[in-house]
């Protein structure tokens, strides 16, 4: 499926007139290698590391869905957990490929639209009194609803520019959001006369992701040569997952604007160590799901609990054989409780 056909958007602002011409090559190496069984369990790193790859998937799947989600500015969990349960399914799994996409190659999702991008571009018209607020790099501008925005998405205004067509504030995000419905808010304020998403020519990578009707199915893109408008080869890996967590391996397609070229040498970022097995034999995390958290372990057990994100929330030192963990103060979800080489995953209801 072509998501640009999808959204009628296209991926980069300038289009090679090369590319105008009906030439490519294919290499295709569709091979179903058997399904191997896995673990959905997200773990810190993994999370890390792709918090803005689930939500550039979550959002693309949004829009295609026309799901009413894309009204809120806060990716809602719902739209995030498949995805970040396939991500981890195949990242868990055992195929030889897993390490060429993640620690090799590095694959990430860079070029697709849309995207959570970090920053968006918003006209203005100057004058208009709190303008002057963002012209001086103010981002509260004494008009609640902009303010409120700026507050709870962490907004900041890095640029302001006075162009001939226009001006306009580019504003920085340090939250992970769906910056179109950031930007449909900012563009009922009296004043704000558009807004874009502020588009990073030139990067590569691509992983895409169809929710199915049984299996969920991933493609992760390794873009290169000449990708400054687009990249003009990629290789590009398939899995499936299944509700059990399951993962297939479909094979791999290399694509050659003019002839297929050879994988360039790595990148070797090597984010990840061998994949903690889950062990309960000296640790018990109960009930599960559950609205409190009771830990059994040796006294003196350290522990790490993280968020969704692979955020740290608590350190932790048992005090008893059994310690009753306080997270009334934290929302509903999924947390994941760390000890050494362990990883537990816990729902709080």
């Amino acid at each position: 499926m072509d998501l640009e056909n999808v959204y009628n958007k296209p991926v980069h602002k300038i289009k090679k007139m090369k590319k105008l011409h009906l030439f490519f090559t294919l290499l295709i190496c569709f091979q179903i290698y058997g399904q191997v069984p896995s673990s959905c369990i997200a773990d810190p790193v993994l999370i890390q590391n792709y918090e803005r790859d689930f939500a550039n998937m979550a959002i693309r799947n949004m829009y295609f869905l026309q799901s009413p989600d894309t009204q809120m500015v806060r990716i809602p969990y719902s739209q995030l957990q498949a995805i970040m349960e396939g991500m981890a399914a195949i990242r868990n799994s055992s195929y030889a490929e897993v390490d060429t996409i993640f620690n090799q190659y590095c694959v990430h999702d860079r070029s697709s639209f849309p995207q959570a991008y970090e920053s968006i571009l918003v006209y203005v018209d100057t004058q208009f009194q709190w303008t002057q607020n963002w012209q001086q790099l103010q981002a509260n501008t004494g008009i609640p609803t902009i303010d409120t925005l700026v507050l709870n998405y962490g907004l900041r205004i890095s640029n302001f520019y006075n162009f001939s067509f226009g001006n306009l504030a580019e504003i920085q995000i340090d939250s992970i959001i769906n910056i179109y419905a950031l930007m449909d808010s900012l563009k009922q304020v009296s004043g704000v006369v558009s807004a874009e998403a502020n588009v990073i020519i030139g990067a590569a990578g691509k992983i895409n992701f169809y929710l199915g009707s049984v299996n969920n199915l991933f493609e992760f893109f390794f873009e290169f040569n000449d990708c400054f408008d687009g990249c003009d080869n990629y290789r590009k890996w398939t899995f499936t997952v299944d509700p059990s967590c399951n993962v297939t391996y479909l094979g791999y397609q290399d694509y050659g604007f003019f002839q297929i070229e050879p994988l360039p040498n790595p990148i070797l970022c090597n984010l990840f160590t061998p994949v903690p097995k889950i062990d309960s034999s000296e640790i018990k995390i109960y009930p599960n799901p559950s609205s409190v958290l009771y830990i059994e372990a040796k006294t003196g057990t350290k522990l790490n609990i993280y968020n969704h994100l692979g955020q740290l929330l608590k350190n932790i030192e048992t005090v008893s054989d059994i310690t009753e963990i306080k997270m009334e103060d934290y929302p509903t979800g999924l947390y994941f409780i760390s000890s050494g080489q362990k990883v537990f995953s816990w729902v709080k209801i």
